[in-house]
């Protein structure tokens, strides 16, 4: 009796482990930051602001170490936005556009940042063009990496990978902190 027993109650031991295991598993690939509800994802983490989908490549934590004191409201007092790029540098800037975008009321405009024969029907845009009518969002694929907000002007420079995670800054200090 003992032995017909055995089998089954380990079957059972398996089965409640595995879902315990797989309870637990899941919990982390969840966390909260700011009140707000991230999942994990299989491109970043994963939530929602306004029916709007936001996705960081990494992970939200803790405070921004870089104080860029920007806000929605700076960016949207301008006129236009010039996103200033290369693009010899084929950079993704998928979480730029799908996260900071829809928020922005003021006119978007891709240009260029510096002349080469991609940029032959775009403006030139750099630093020195900002005004607190015209901001400037330059992006640069640099082996330098920098990060800040001065006198309308948006410097993200470095990696894709540091870029990225310059633009989850970014976001979170755009969407999730109060100014």
């Amino acid at each position: 009796m003992k032995k017909r027993l055995l089998l089954p109650l380990f079957i059972c031991f398996i089965m409640v482990t595995s879902i315990l295991g797989y309870m637990s598993s899941s919990d982390l690939e969840k966390i909260k930051y700011k009140g707000y509800k991230f999942n994990k994802v299989d491109n970043g983490w994963l939530t929602y602001i306004d029916n709007k989908k936001i996705i960081l490549s990494s992970k939200p934590s803790g405070e921004i170490s870089n104080n860029l004191r920007i806000s929605l409201n700076e960016l949207n007092s301008a006129q236009k936005i010039y996103l200033s790029i290369n693009p010899k540098d084929n950079l993704f800037l998928g979480y730029l556009q799908n996260n900071i975008f829809p928020f922005l009321v003021s006119r978007i405009v891709v240009s260029c940042y510096e002349d080469n024969e991609d940029c032959v029907n775009l403006p030139l845009k750099d630093c020195k063009d900002a005004n607190k009518d015209i901001k400037i969002i330059l992006i640069k694929k640099d082996k330098n990496s920098k990060f800040y907000y001065k006198d309308n002007c948006l410097v993200i420079q470095g990696n894709q990978e540091e870029i990225n995670k310059f633009i989850d800054k970014l976001t979170l200090e755009l969407l999730f902190n109060e100014n």
